[in-house]
């Protein structure tokens, strides 16, 4: 997947999901250069299902769903 991102302030971007039980199955952190962009997260090892998809960043916080179907 895809995340396009704006921040006013530099820092990091900590990336996460969670399957339906809770636990993690990717944790990313990356670096912010600049004040927006697109980071990649590859999904290719998930199976078919729901997932929560937090993102968290210097300036602001995302959760919501992700559906996987292959």
């Amino acid at each position: 997947i895809n995340i396009e991102w704006t921040s006013q302030l530099p820092g990091t971007m900590t990336i996460s999901i969670r399957d339906a039980t809770g636990r993690q199955i990717i944790n990313e952190v990356n670096e912010l250069n600049g004040t927006k962009g697109t980071l990649s997260v590859n999904t290719a090892a998930l199976t078919n299902g729901m997932y929560i998809l937090s993102v968290k960043g210097t300036d602001n916080n995302y959760t919501g769903k992700l559906v996987i179907s292959k």
